[in-house]
């Protein structure tokens, strides 16, 4: 029988804390993991993605090359290989890269086992705060001047073109937990791997 984890994601290098606290079954294989993050946060699932545990790591293979992109002897298949296999308990954690060029590091802790709710659909969004930072956005250091530049009302030239594509109702603050879960219940139709 799973248990159910109560999982903090923090997006790493970025201040103040973007993050979610999700409740996930300890049976969920790493690339269910992976599109319950990019539901949660709001990503586009559009690049690559590893996680890094006890030395190994865990991604899909190239569906065109069938590679993987770390070495074969410390790589795990993401679609076989389930969070219960590492025994983790809270205070445990790992990480999740997403998007190796702008490299979005998020630290994932196990803070606890919660008791399940027999009349709650796993995976649940219980918790978060702020807007993820956007695709392609440069990585955190990037996001987080321009940030900085949004607050302080000061945005220079070289992050005026990144305003006018995110338009200026940009909101680095906002977060929905209403709408954020409902994206994390449809996590799957997005599974563009199972697309044919």
């Amino acid at each position: 029988m799973a248990r159910i984890l109560q999982i903090k994601i923090s997006l790493k290098h970025i201040e103040p804390l973007i993050y979610r606290t999700i409740h996930v079954q300890d049976d969920t294989n790493f690339h269910d993991l992976h599109l319950m993050i990019q539901a949660a946060f709001g990503w586009t699932y559009s690049h690559v993605y590893i996680f890094k545990i006890r030395g190994l790591n865990i991604e899909t293979r190239n569906p065109y090359t069938m590679d993987f992109i770390s070495p074969e002897n410390s790589t795990l298949e993401a679609k076989e290989t389930k969070i219960n296999q590492f025994l983790l308990k809270p205070g445990n954690n790992f990480s999740y890269v997403y998007d190796l060029g702008d490299y979005f590091e998020h630290e994932i802790l196990i803070e606890e086992v919660v008791k399940e709710d027999k009349r709650v659909k796993y995976p649940k969004l219980v918790d978060g705060a702020r807007r993820c930072a956007p695709e392609d956005m440069g990585g955190p250091h990037f996001y987080s001047d321009f940030v900085k530049m949004l607050t302080d009302g000061d945005v220079d030239e070289d992050f005026e073109h990144i305003l006018e594509w995110l338009g200026d109702e940009f909101d680095p603050e906002y977060f929905d937990l209403k709408e954020s879960n409902k994206d994390l219940r449809n996590y799957k139709d997005w599974d563009f791997n199972e697309m044919e």
